[in-house]
């Protein structure tokens, strides 16, 4: 019943996504001035396409809510793992704050960073559901843990979609779907910066975050592929992500040729949708379900290789990139709604690059801190520090460079404020919080 569920919520959200990019490429996202109800009455005004188009999406999310809601509320009564259950927690959550962020979007008049946000947010639900579908199946009890390059690689191709379908958002919010009439280039130019318009600027890094995300795909398809044996379920995930992948590209050609038609406009969306959810699949299914091992290497004891790992990889770790890669969208995020639209170029690399370094500088001074009650904890053991792979001395001095280094990058590529500010959250990082 969970996985049902589940799986009805994920075919509800995928398509109100693409009902979604329908209202907006027929231009009826305004139809309906007003929230929640359509000019000020329950029904829209007779005759007014428009508010009809737009109020028939809200009926349509509304049913889907409903159904979203109900696979929530089942995975945290029905879950049996406790991963399920925060799943649960989580859709329904969400849920809410997109019903908030869909009333924003019309109140506000369908500012492009907005639209662009709960286009998001309904992706991060969707992937969400997904998870609860595959992690719901029966699992394995042979099944031991995935392959960690493995398992890294489908979480970039899967970040990759979700930044393409982002920047998709984007695009078309701000105008910029039929402004390079050609294709694969823009006038001729991979990124046409000199004389040419926010607009085709905007268009053509949709386009290369598009080629980045279809090379990630095959990367994962073709990798998967030959573990097929191994990860089955994986495999056919991958597969289809990349033939959706390629589909997207040949309908992405389309727009750009065509003017952006709707009916093209909106299969781009839909097709969008499921290569997420494919991308999305394929990492649930290593995470949740790893490799089948044969008995002899199920009954081995564990391997203590900690003196085998690469120091690179230990200072790595330290920094505890996953936590940073989340305080880097974040930041992305701020900086789009901060500028109202895209900043340049070069001042958001440096910020991403100045707050990587900073963050991870203030995570190896905590564990620095932290290493005596790392040891006693059996999720952190094994960490560098705990487990005397990396000396305290050799830590602080490379959080030390780190920091040193966050600080010139934002003082000379941003501003002098900017480097203050990371200067002052790492302060209470490492001296209040740690």
């Amino acid at each position: 019943m969970l996985r049902a569920l589940a799986i009805a919520a994920v075919v509800f959200a995928t398509l109100l996504a693409t009902q979604g990019a329908i209202v907006r490429a027929l231009g009826a996202g305004l139809g309906c001035p007003d929230w929640p109800l359509c000019h000020g009455a329950l029904t829209p005004p007779p005759g007014d396409t428009k508010a009809l188009i737009e109020y028939i999406h809200r009926i349509v999310a509304s049913i889907g809510g409903l159904v979203i809601v109900a696979a929530g509320v089942a995975a945290i009564v029905l879950g049996r793992r406790l991963l399920i259950r925060r799943l649960g927690v989580a859709i329904v959550l969400l849920l809410g704050v997109q019903v908030l962020l869909g009333a924003l979007t019309v109140l506000t008049e369908l500012p492009p960073w907005i639209v662009t946000i709960h286009l998001g947010t309904a992706s991060v639900l969707m992937g969400l559901l997904t998870t609860v579908a595959v992690v719901a199946q029966p699992r394995d009890p042979a099944a031991g843990r995935a392959d960690g390059r493995l398992l890294r690689l489908a979480g970039l191709a899967a970040g990759a979609v979700l930044a393409l379908i982002l920047a998709g958002g984007f695009t078309a919010a701000s105008g910029a779907g039929g402004v390079c009439p050609d294709w694969p280039l823009c006038e001729g130019q991979i990124l046409p910066l000199g004389g040419s318009s926010e607009h085709q600027l905007v268009h053509m890094l949709h386009r290369l975050i598009a080629a980045a995300a279809t090379y990630a795909l095959f990367h994962l398809a073709l990798a998967l592929w030959r573990r097929r044996q191994t990860y089955p379920l994986a495999a056919r995930f991958g597969l289809i992500a990349l033939a959706l992948a390629g589909v997207q590209v040949a309908v992405g050609a389309l727009n750009a040729i065509f003017a952006v038609p709707a009916a093209v406009t909106a299969f781009h969306s839909f097709l969008a949708q499921w290569l997420w959810v494919s991308a999305v699949a394929a990492v649930a299914a290593l995470w949740a379900f790893g490799a089948a091992m044969p008995s002899a290497q199920r009954a081995a004891p564990p391997v203590e290789a900690s003196a085998r790992v690469p120091l690179a990889r230990d200072l790595i770790a330290l920094t505890k990139p996953r936590i940073v890669a989340e305080l880097l969208v974040t930041t992305v995020a701020a900086m789009v709604v901060a500028a109202r639209g895209l900043p340049a170029v070069t001042v958001v690399v440096a910020t991403l690059i100045g707050g990587m370094l900073a963050a991870g500088a203030a995570a190896v001074f905590n564990g620095i801190y932290d290493r005596d009650i790392d040891r006693l904890m059996l999720r952190t053991k094994e960490r560098a520090l705990p487990a005397e792979r990396v000396p305290p001395r050799t830590a602080a001095a490379w959080g030390a460079g780190l920091f040193l280094g966050s600080i010139l990058v934002l003082w000379l590529g941003v501003s002098w404020i900017a480097a203050a500010l990371a200067a002052g959250a790492f302060t209470i990082y490492v001296g209040v919080y740690t």
